[in-house]
């Protein structure tokens, strides 16, 4: 009978989270019904174009497959359509997050994970009005991680995540992080098999198309180097929150140095160096919450260590403070970003 109440409160506490954060987007999405971000509506336009007259459509940062895909998908639905799409890929990222943590941390860690992640202004912005290209890559990339903790194999694994690169390519970054994260490993070989899987939907894409999509990664890659000042990656390393999580999963790392961890804060802090090598931080809400599904595992394990900080209060109350203000924070950015960034749209 205890257990039953136990796991009882368990799944209360994860599905508190899970509705919440549902019902927040929801609420943000009825109340902007036909606003998108930029990226979306140029997504849309190059689609339309196509169809309309069958040339080879150009966009930078992904293939044409997402385009082709949401332009179908809104000629037939409309922007609920598109809507749907968000919000499903987001209850499937909440799910896959949800099975990635299950057993490699404890169920106070998963839920403040979960909560990070769910309430996170770029997941929020993402899922309201932002690209489909950015959830359905990430879900896809997920997927293949939570595969590969799942049965311990890189081929296939990696050909999903592969499949997610042809609709965002900076899911090459994350990738880049497991690969680190495999050769810290010693796994030579599987390096090379987890490339190939990664590799092989890219170049079966180019043999369609001619090379038509590496030559859009090619100049994608030349767009975005050095897009950024200075001061705007300074000011994004803040205000998106990714030095912090850096700075936290990176303590966290050294402390603790478990496999979970490790692969967790490789595949996280990849981002980082993206931002600063690259000098490319246009994207940074949408990467940080790309990143942010695994360094919220290690943010999490930071909040309810008591042999970190603030060793005299208690650590229950220094959570729960924690939490509601970064939840009023990122409420309060949603908003703001919501009806200054978006715009209306209609074909």
């Amino acid at each position: 009978m205890e257990e039953k109440i136990i796991r009882f409160y368990k799944r209360f506490g994860i599905l508190s989270v899970f509705a919440s954060a549902l019902l927040l987007k929801l609420f943000f999405i009825f109340r902007y019904k036909d606003r998108l971000y930029g990226d979306a509506i140029r997504a849309l336009i190059v689609g339309k174009d196509y169809f309309l007259n069958s040339s080879p459509p150009f966009i930078h940062n992904k293939t044409y497959l997402g385009p082709l895909s949401w332009s179908f998908i809104y000629q037939h639905s409309g922007i609920w359509g598109l809507k749907v799409i968000n919000i499903m890929s987001f209850i499937a990222l909440f799910v896959v997050q949800y099975f990635i943590g299950r057993k490699a941390y404890k169920y106070s860690i998963l839920v403040v994970a979960l909560f990070l992640f769910s309430f996170y202004v770029g997941t929020n912005l993402n899922v309201i009005a932002g690209e489909q290209d950015d959830n359905l890559a990430m879900l896809l990339f997920s997927s293949g991680i939570l595969w590969y903790l799942k049965k311990d194999r890189v081929f296939l694994p990696s050909l999903l995540m592969g499949i997610g690169f042809l609709f965002k390519f900076s899911i090459g970054v994350f990738y880049s992080g497991f690969i680190v994260y495999l050769a810290i490993k010693g796994k030579w070989k599987r390096c090379l098999l987890s490339a190939a899987g990664m590799l092989a939907p890219f170049i079966c894409v180019n043999l369609i198309d001619h090379f038509h999509s590496l030559n859009i990664l090619l100049i994608s890659f030349g767009i975005q180097s050095g897009f950024s000042s200075w001061g705007i990656i300074y000011f994004k390393l803040f205000s998106t929150g990714l030095l912090f999580s850096f700075l936290i999963s990176l303590w966290v790392y050294i402390k603790e140095k478990s496999d979970f961890n490790t692969l967790f804060f490789w595949l996280s802090s990849s981002y980082l160096f993206y931002v600063l090598f690259i000098r490319e931080a246009h994207s940074a809400s949408s990467g940080m919450m790309q990143s942010l599904l695994f360094s919220s595992f290690l943010i999490a394990t930071f909040l309810f260590k008591n042999g970190y900080f603030f060793k005299c209060i208690p650590r229950p109350f220094i959570i729960v403070i924690a939490l509601a203000l970064y939840l009023l924070i990122t409420i309060a950015i949603t908003a703001h970003n919501i009806h200054y960034d978006t715009h209306a749209f209609g074909i």
